[in-house]
């Protein structure tokens, strides 16, 4: 998962080695730290990296109610 450091925060990303991730910068992380760094507010997901494989659009129908016009009388006068 990639996410992009908005502070300096040090982490494991397999459990052993600790690493410090710079701020400013995008990392790809497991997704378990990923959602680490998010949930302390130290990091944001870069959404734009991420690709949709299939979009689904339902049709609905759209019913548009007008009013009607008053249809006005024209009358001929005096012919």
């Amino acid at each position: 998962m990639k996410v992009k450091m908005l502070t300096n925060k040090r982490g494991s990303p397999d459990g052993l080695a600790v690493k410090t991730y710079e701020g400013g910068k995008v990392y790809k992380l497991p997704k378990e730290l990923a959602l680490a760094f998010i949930q302390m507010g130290v990091a944001k997901e870069r959404m734009q990296d991420i690709r949709v494989k299939k979009v689904e659009v339902e049709n609905k129908e759209v019913i548009i109610e007008r009013k009607e016009k008053k249809k006005k009388n024209w009358k001929k006068k005096g012919r």
